[in-house]
């Protein structure tokens, strides 16, 4: 098995931005986001229905 790295960013927010803009069959996210964290960032994915 291999993977790509698709993209890179420094914010939580970024990271929601980034889930709705790319495709993507995994995303793997740090906790500790400067802005918004790992957990409520990925509350925000999984409330988008399209995104979860």
């Amino acid at each position: 098995m291999s993977y790509r790295v698709v993209g890179e960013v420094g914010t939580g927010r970024d990271d929601v931005e980034l889930v709705r803009t790319r495709q993507k069959d995994l995303v793997v996210m740090n906790v500790g986001r400067p802005d918004l964290d790992g957990i409520e960032a990925t509350r925000l994915i999984a409330a988008e229905e399209d995104l979860a």
